[in-house]
């Protein structure tokens, strides 16, 4: 049908307007979680410069954007929707840094004598027994690359409540009790020599 202006119109155009719009805006209004966790909250700034001394890398596993949740006995799984703040690696040099930077003594030693220490981070992920765990693998080298010390350190703490908040938690604590493991070892192998 013509109207006046010879603009063809349909019957219904209104109608299936209406009905495209209230259909793309249900497709909006899905339950995404926009909720971001951070480790790294409570730290300085100077904790975000890390000392020449430390290189920190995440396994792949570790690496997936997501927090990780151990759902078999070799079943881990990356939270789609439930993503770090910021790079998971950033964080996590931002806190063996805040560890190093309690023991000025310790980085001034790693420093002076052009020493470096890896730390390869392995799991960071809650468990089967509803705990948080972390497992770093920390290597010092001289300046020529030799290894002085290699040592894994792991800790494990229970999660307080449900939740990916207790989750992250409990995470920031575990990485935070297996770094004070490391900086004690790097503390005790360099007394001795």
């Amino acid at each position: 049908m013509n109207n006046k202006h010879g603009i063809v119109k349909t019957a219904g155009t209104g109608f299936c307007a209406g009905l495209l719009s209230c259909l793309l805006m249900a497709g909006c209004s899905s339950d995404i979680n926009l909720e971001r966790y951070s480790l790294t909250e409570d730290l300085s700034a100077e904790a975000y410069v890390a000392p020449s001394c430390l290189q920190l890398r995440l396994t792949p596993k570790v690496n997936t954007g997501g927090l990780m949740v151990q759902t078999g006995a070799h079943t881990v799984v990356s939270a789609a929707q439930h993503r770090w703040a910021e790079p998971l690696d950033l964080q996590l040099t931002a806190l063996f840094t805040s560890q190093l930077q309690q023991d000025p003594e310790l980085l001034n030693s790693l420093l002076k004598d052009q020493l470096q220490l890896k730390v390869l981070v392995t799991s960071l992920q809650s468990n089967l027994n509803g705990q948080a765990q972390a497992q770093l693998l920390c290597t010092l080298q001289d300046a020529n690359g030799k290894i002085l010390q290699q040592q894994a350190f792991e800790a494990r703490v229970p999660l307080a409540s449900d939740g990916y908040s207790a989750l992250s938690a409990a995470l920031q604590q575990a990485f935070m009790e297996a770094s004070a493991q490391c900086v004690a070892e790097l503390k005790r192998c360099l007394a001795a020599e």
